[in-house]
């Protein structure tokens, strides 16, 4: 085919066309080339990060579908770096992974196992050692939780309280000095702790310990965290005055009194005390399965809040959940995990005590509280509410848009029937979400969210909103087109493209129109028909060499199929694959190359398209060449090929392109350039109504300049 002959894109049906290759050659698409062995492709997202030779992706192959394997890749080979078992499957069956150019983001669907990871080079400081980003590559939840692995050890010499001091009036009524007392009789203290991400996340508060101060004694109480062993008390030890810092501590009862007569000058106390020093404990390691510290904590938050009146150790701990009218806790103090202050341990306590389970290893630091209070309290100082049970958003579909992280598909056991929100992250902060403001209610249960031009857009069944990132306001639907999945819409630079169950749709930054016309039927195979695929997402890849979108589904005979849209020529080839069974995903490495997901038996492996030595099989049928109403005498069919002789039919009297005569080239040309003449004494003359070629070859053949030649007979 020359400059005056059919373009490519007016073919009728094409198949296997390598449209890259030398102008006006018809070549065959090269086959695709397995990557690796190791990698199964049975997974709907992969995200490369860091200078793009890494990747991670959630393989969900068949020995594994409800234990999923978070796993990182170096995906110029598809080769395993590192990988972890991410517990039980997320409720969609979805995956999603969203990169900040060191790390990425991977949520596992929705449920109440599937914890969002982070996967990458995670830089922040660890206790008793570097940032597991500086040396390789890290898999860590990516959630931000309270701090269970904090708790208050009280049976210990480092637990102390001071009275303060005090002075009597010999020439009246003996009273106590109270402008020194920080800490009241009569009031009960609750202290929290709360835990810092990455240098700048804080997690909610949780309860490590009280104060009560009464008129008999002082307790100080510690909480155990959530999953201690041993006892079934929230409690541990009874805190009753201990180690006062004074050789001989006042004896409290004659507060009871019915007198109001004081006792000797050395026993009157004041009203309260002036400091308190209590070992504050993390677990770091633990023999069981017991919650330890986050290796991404850089440091931990002390508040104190106080209430007037005492309270037993059985409804104490409702008060960080608001039951009672606490007030907001006072910020306190921050320590560094790489603090001078702490002290390694191993615990030799019994195992009745269940924050010193035997065998378990802890950091320890003093804390002195001696402060009135801090400036600050939780909720002024990081914008939540102090009731706050924690920030776990699970979620199974994401996108970045303008720094920040937007989830759909979410999951949280606080909020239900959630499935069509959508929650944003706090800027540049892809795991802080707040839930209770930053989400936004759409008419639909979103399948896919994408971030194109400026604008998200979130793809339902049979429609699509349009969404403003900053605003997080909804400023358009679009009726009647959406897509089923994530791997049903791919963005590029060329623009956006997606499909649903009705055709496939080219968005090019201004407006949005169909343009799988041309392949929805196909009068030749039912194969290449998108309204007669077999059911499954379809799954869209970009490849930049062939200036191309790669639209793979399950064809009529339930094999893996595509259609290749060329951008630049708008035209649509049939593509073939070797390999059986679903294509699970697609994406592009950095230097341009497609690669698709199989999983079938054989062959549940990554596959580069269109790299191998071997190329396909093709043909190329053109539309109707003419139309003449009149009989013709003589015609032939002219062809250039290189190779072996490609097949050359021709079609005429037949509007369903059924029916076709083949050509035969004749063996006395000799050259590059063959002729073809149809010899059927029948076919001499005819009335030709309709007329078009069909080429046709093996993966050895090219062909190119084909003509047709005719000569009209008059009619009498």
């Amino acid at each position: 085919m020359d400059a005056r002959d059919l373009p490519l894109g007016t073919a009728a049906y094409a198949e296997n066309i390598d449209n890259i290759q030398q102008q006006g050659l018809f070549s065959g698409l090269p086959w695709d080339d397995q990557v690796g062995t190791s990698i199964y492709g049975k997974c709907q997202k992969v995200t490369p990060y860091d200078s793009g030779d890494v990747a991670v992706l959630v393989d969900r192959s068949a020995s594994s579908d409800t234990r999923p394997t978070i796993r990182v890749v170096n995906i110029s080979n598809m080769s395993h770096i590192t990988s972890l078992d991410a517990g039980v499957g997320g409720r969609y069956e979805r995956d999603c992974g969203a990169s900040d150019g060191e790390s990425v983001h991977v949520g596992m669907g929705a449920s109440s196992t599937s914890k969002p990871k982070w996967v990458g080079n995670i830089f922040h400081g660890q206790f008793g050692g570097g940032a597991p980003g500086t040396t390789s590559i890290s898999i860590v939840d990516a959630e931000i939780k309270r701090a269970e692995c904090v708790g208050v050890h009280t049976v210990d010499e480092n637990t102390r309280f001071r009275l303060p001091d005090y002075s009597v009036d010999e020439t009246l009524r003996r009273t106590w000095d109270i402008s020194q007392t920080n800490f009241k009789i009569g009031t009960t203290y609750v202290y929290f702790a709360s835990l810092i991400y990455d240098g700048h996340q804080e997690a909610p508060l949780q309860t490590i310990a009280y104060m009560v101060l009464d008129r008999t004694n002082i307790k100080l109480t510690g909480r155990a965290p959530t999953g201690g062993a041993g006892t079934s008390t929230t409690e541990l030890g009874t805190g009753v005055l201990i180690n006062y810092d004074d050789t001989s501590p006042p004896d409290f009862s004659w507060l009871n009194a019915a007198s109001e007569s004081p006792p000797t000058l050395n026993e009157v106390p004041c009203d309260g005390i002036n400091r308190v020093s209590f070992q504050i404990r993390i677990r770091t390691d633990a023999v069981s399965s017991l919650e330890t510290l986050p290796t991404r904590v850089t440091g931990i938050n002390i508040y104190r809040s106080a209430l007037i009146g005492s309270f037993n150790s059985a409804s104490i701990w409702s008060l960080s959940n608001g039951d009672v009218g606490l007030p907001d806790p006072e910020f306190l103090q921050h320590i560094k995990i790489n603090d001078t202050g702490w002290a390694d341990e191993v615990s030799g306590a019994s195992a009745t005590e269940s924050f010193n389970l035997t065998g378990d290893t802890y950091a320890t630091y003093a804390f002195v509280d001696e402060l009135p209070g801090g400036l600050q309290t939780f909720e002024n100082k990081t914008g939540y509410p102090s009731t706050l049970e924690h920030m776990k958003i699970h979620y199974g579909i994401s996108c970045v848009a303008e720094s920040y992280h937007v989830v759909g598909r979410a999951w949280h056991n606080d909020l239900l029937q959630i499935e069509t929100w959508l929650f944003r992250s706090k800027a540049y902060r892809y795991d802080t979400f707040d839930w209770t403001r930053d989400y936004l209610v759409l008419p639909i249960e979103p399948n896919a969210i994408v971030y194109f031009g400026g604008k998200i857009y979130a793809f339902g069944n049979g429609r699509t909103v349009v969404i403003n990132p900053v605003s997080f306001d909804i400023e358009d639907v679009w009726e009647g087109i959406g897509a089923p999945s994530s791997t049903s819409v791919i963005v590029t630079d060329r623009g956006m493209f997606f499909a649903d169950s009705n055709n496939i749709y080219f968005h090019n930054g201004n407006n949005v129109s169909p343009i799988g016309g041309p392949v929805l039927r196909n009068q030749f195979t039912d194969n290449a028909a998108w309204l007669l695929r077999t059911s499954g997402d379809p799954v869209l890849v970009y490849d930049s060499r062939y200036d191309s979108i790669i639209v793979c589904y399950k064809n009529s005979a339930t094999n893996a199929a595509a259609l290749m849209f060329n951008i630049s020529s708008e035209s649509w080839s049939y593509v073939t694959f070797a390999v059986a069974g679903p294509i699970h995903t697609g994406f592009q490495t950095p230097n341009g190359r497609a690669y698709v997901s199989f999983q079938n038996a054989s062959s549940p492996y990554f596959y580069s398209l269109f790299s191998s030595a071997t190329k396909r099989a093709w043909k190329w049928v053109s539309p109707i060449i003419e139309s003449i109403g009149e009989k013709t005498k003589f015609y032939k069919v002219r062809v250039a090929y290189k190779g072996s002789s490609p097949s050359i039919f021709f079609y005429d009297n037949d509007s369903t392109y059924t029916t076709a005569h083949a050509v035969t080239l004749g063996a006395a040309y000799q050259g590059n350039v063959k002729d073809g003449q149809l010899t059927t004494t029948t076919d001499a003359f005819i009335t030709f109504r309709e007329i078009a070629l069909k080429v046709e070859g093996t993966a050895s053949q090219d062909a190119t300049h084909i003509s047709l030649i005719h000569r009209r007979i008059g009619t009498r």
